[in-house]
């Protein structure tokens, strides 16, 4: 094997090792990344779980403020509980994990999309998609998002 160390200063030869070597940095950051283990589907589920408490939630917060009121009667708990039992209740169907492809590489955090089918209580199906974060070290935090299914075509 015999390595060459002339200059090519042509733009066309400066601008495709420009790239090539900008493609070979990426792909060494994000390696680790994507070659890391995966998140179990017990935490995804407990994650998406509450992410979806935590929106349920904000919303009766906000619907409470709106009413002008400053804590909800026994109606409205009653009906926070239950909903709360709902989303408690809910059944994955199906869980599909992979990794998102444009992790930041300099954090220490991976980013997984979960498409999540999930069944009610009156048997209706519903397909929701999830980003996901991964604890590596002891700083990092998690955190649950929902997304549309475009951001799933940029994972594996």
């Amino acid at each position: 094997m015999r390595f060459d160390s002339t200059l090519n200063l042509n733009r066309k030869g400066l601008m495709a090792s420009s790239l090539g070597g900008l493609i070979l940095l990426f792909t060494i950051f994000s390696l680790p990344t994507l070659l890391a283990a995966s998140l179990e589907p017990d935490q995804a589920e407990k994650g998406i779980r509450y992410y979806l408490k935590h929106d349920a939630m904000a919303e009766h917060l906000e619907q409470l403020k709106v009413a002008g009121l400053n804590s909800p009667n026994r109606k409205i708990a009653e009906r926070w509980e239950n909903d709360l039992k709902y989303i408690e209740q809910m059944e994955f169907i199906s869980l599909e994990i992979r990794h998102f492809l444009f992790a930041p590489p300099t954090s220490s955090t991976r980013i997984f999309m979960v498409k999540a089918v999930l069944r009610d209580t009156e048997n209706h199906e519903r397909v929701c998609y999830f980003s996901l974060s991964a604890r590596n070290r002891f700083f990092d935090f998690f955190w649950v998002n929902e997304h549309s299914k475009w951001k799933c075509f940029f994972s594996i």
